[in-house]
């Protein structure tokens, strides 16, 4: 199985493991998921401290504060923390980044039904890492995971990827602003070299894993479903 996830994710630039966690696991990370989101709601706007994040804002479409992300919150969590550090993780990882690995970052993503940031436009996850993005060791130094705490949907606004675009190099989308605002239009991904037609929505139940590069074209639509979408 491990051979085909790697042969997958070096194919294609993506690749899901079902079942990565168990239904007992999940629901204490979804539990403590709710708990780091009433964490974010604490703060009126938008904190931080070092490497601690809470994105906070007035919701003007919900009518609410929300909480968009939470960067590094294992700093408040001995169970975040201990999963990170997860043998499961390792085993995934390893036939891919060895037994030396580091974490860059860690996240979690709220898309609250009703608010109106729920939506990321087309891009790749280079252009948030220093030196040169253009530097192909990218693709064999480093792989992003994310956890399915919800079941991941269309309606809900799941990951949506771009087949092999991986191997097409650094392409510059989104550059030109944040990626939570607006869309990404067909004609901006043709004139990167990108079919529309070829997008996959990585649907997912809770408990599965979706892997990806950093120069793999990812972005997903808005909520439009009346429940969340924890990642």
């Amino acid at each position: 199985m491990m051979q085909d996830l790697v042969a997958e994710l070096r194919s294609d630039g993506f690749a899901v493991v079902r079942g990565f966690l168990s239904p007992e696991e999940i629901a204490e990370i979804s539990a403590e998921a709710d708990r780091m989101y009433q964490e974010g709601l604490r703060h009126h706007a938008t904190y931080r401290d070092k490497n601690l994040l809470f994105e906070v804002l007035n919701d003007p479409k919900a009518g609410r504060r929300v909480v968009l992300q939470a960067h590094w919150t294992a700093w408040l969590s001995p169970l975040l923390e201990r999963m990170r550090r997860s043998p499961k993780y390792l085993a995934v990882l390893e036939p891919f980044l060895g037994k030396d690995i580091k974490q860059i970052s860690h996240q979690i993503h709220w898309k609250p039904p009703g608010a109106k940031y729920t939506s990321y436009r087309f891009h790749q996850d280079a252009r948030f890492r220093q030196g040169n993005i253009k530097d192909f060791d990218y693709l064999q130094s480093t792989v992003t995971t994310g956890l399915a705490i919800d079941r991941q949907t269309v309606e809900n606004g799941a990951l949506r990827v771009m087949p092999g675009s991986h191997r097409l190099g650094y392409l510059g989308l989104s550059d030109d602003g944040p990626i939570m605002v607006g869309q990404t239009q067909d004609e901006e991904l043709r004139r990167a070299g990108l079919d529309p037609s070829n997008i996959r929505t990585c649907v997912m139940e809770t408990g599965d894993l979706l892997l990806w590069t950093l120069f793999t074209v990812h972005g997903s639509a808005p909520n439009v479903s009346d429940y969340d979408r924890r990642f």
